[in-house]
């Protein structure tokens, strides 16, 4: 039985935005430090890979829900594997030893299997959705993608923050994170380079491109 066969909820994806690369540990403590989440936070990582970064900010910011999407299938089952797992490889404990219980964590983080660029269109193009959306719920969204990947996104990003502003109930700006490499043509608020290497993390909001 084929993978699409056994589960309905999966495409043929072919955007391919980067290469599998893990995000180090030290850019992942600094992406979370940078949105400054919290628990009414809705988080989304734009290829999330093996959802390791997910899994650590959900185990860092009790109550924060996150979504990943990501558009390979063994990614896809890394991630959810590691959700349904009563033992976590990756260190997801708060460092004041409150640590999450794997339950807890599976309940607040979604792994969706999708293209991103389809992922954003649809959220560009919601009326009323059931499930969490970017443009109607996302407050922080992190993104690791090689350059002409984030040139692909970058304009359906635009779209969803410029519809957020003229839409009622978004109180809170939308903050974005990209690993490495640059929003071309966007302003960052804060470079921080205190990672393994010095590579950067960029933070921007919805005022950081030109409208």
């Amino acid at each position: 039985m084929s993978d699409t066969a056994a589960d309905p909820t999966r495409s043929k994806c072919s955007t391919r935005l980067a290469p599998f690369n893990p995000t180090h540990a030290d850019a992942q403590e600094a992406a979370i430090r940078l949105l400054e989440l919290t628990e009414d936070d809705v988080l989304f990582d734009l290829g999330c890979g093996d959802g390791r970064f997910l899994l650590t900010a959900a185990g860092r910011v009790r109550g924060l829900r996150c979504v990943g999407v990501e558009y390979d299938d063994k990614f896809v089952d890394r991630a959810r594997e590691a959700l349904s797992s009563t033992f976590m490889d990756f260190n997801v404990g708060g460092k004041d030893g409150n640590h999450k219980s794997p339950t807890d964590i599976a309940e607040r983080v979604e792994i969706r299997h999708g293209d991103v660029i389809d992922e954003l269109r649809a959220s560009c193009n919601a009326s009323i959705s059931s499930n969490l959306t970017v443009r109607d719920d996302a407050t922080a969204i992190f993104v690791y993608l090689v350059p002409n990947g984030l040139v692909k996104i970058r304009p359906l990003l635009e779209s969803i923050m410029r519809q957020r502003r003229t839409k009622k109930g978004c109180s809170r700006r939308l903050r974005v994170v990209t690993y490495m490499f640059s929003m071309r043509g966007w302003e960052p608020i804060v470079v921080d380079r205190m990672t393994k290497g010095e590579c950067p993390v960029y933070l921007y909001d919805e005022s950081s491109f030109k409208r």
